[in-house]
């Protein structure tokens, strides 16, 4: 049985370096979005209190923390767009 090695480069003409690259900065940002995404969910679960509480607005700190949460998300999948090799 002959195993299949993939090519060096695919069709768009990315090295192996290159596709490493981007992986491991995608990885990289998925782990930090991961921890601070579990940090909500420990502050959620175990400090109610303390997210229910009225912050910024008169809106509690769990909308404020979901929100930056969205935004983290974008700000996170921009920076991964402008620092990925092509």
């Amino acid at each position: 049985m002959e195993l299949h090695q993939p090519p060096a480069s695919d069709s768009a003409g990315e090295t192996q370096s290159t596709i490493r690259y981007n992986a491991k900065l995608g990885m990289t940002f998925f782990l930090i979005y991961m921890a601070i995404y579990s940090a909500f969910v420990l502050l959620c679960t175990f400090k109610l209190d303390t997210m229910s509480q009225p912050w910024i607005g008169g809106v509690n700190l769990a909308i404020w923390y979901g929100f930056g949460l969205i935004a983290g998300a974008f700000i996170l999948a921009s920076a991964f767009l402008m620092l990925c090799k092509k």
